[in-house]
């Protein structure tokens, strides 16, 4: 468990390190859990010309307008807020119409989904019928341009085989104009596979 967490931090660092070039770093801070119902490719997201290249059309996507770094953390710590009591309309609220959501290898809903719509049925639907007890704790936020990483762990007990799980993960959140555009799951799948298989 420690060596995938291990992991998990060398890839949210790698992610940020072309953002945090010549600019001050902001601290992780905002510890403490909360509950939520909640393939890499080359969509391993190119943080750093994302950032580098500020107003400018990514990939056909909405342009890429940096907020307020603690502005950026404040909204997806309130998302994570609204999540842990349920509210997955208010989370869906700050998806931009066009995002992309990515979840990991290993991870029972892996793939990539674009638009609320889909998040919403693929994602968090699933999730509330087939677990019991999910949960996703938080425990730092690091923020630098246009991007949050929020570094945690997952639990929670998969009903049809009663099994439990505890993963740690890494979300990579980009906003621009104070919605999300992109969302990026990595997490160690070797735990859920074992949760999830009869």
């Amino acid at each position: 468990m420690k060596y995938a967490l291990f992991r998990i931090v060398i890839v949210a660092v790698l992610v940020l390190a072309p953002a945090v070039q010549a600019q001050d770093y902001d601290h992780p801070l905002d510890y403490g859990g909360v509950a939520l119902d909640h393939h890499h490719g080359d969509a391993a997201l190119d943080h750093g010309s994302a950032v580098r290249d500020y107003g400018k059309e990514a990939r056909g996507g909405p342009a890429v307008h940096p907020l307020n770094r603690d502005a950026n953390r404040a909204i997806l710590q309130q998302a994570y807020a609204d999540l842990a009591r349920g509210d997955v309309p208010a989370v869906l609220a700050i998806l931009d119409p066009h995002v992309t959501w990515t979840d990991a290898e290993g991870y029972p809903y892996a793939g990539t989904y674009v638009g609320p719509a889909t998040v919403a049925e693929k994602v968090f639907a699933r999730i509330g019928a087939e677990w019991d007890a999910y949960e996703v704790a938080p425990r730092t936020f690091i923020a630098q341009g246009g991007y949050v990483v929020v570094l945690g762990e997952y639990r929670g007990t998969y009903t049809a085989t009663g099994r439990s799980v505890v993963a740690p993960f890494a979300h990579v959140w980009q906003m621009a104009g104070g919605k999300v555009v992109s969302f990026r799951q990595f997490t160690d799948g070797p735990p859920w596979q074992q949760a999830v298989t009869p």
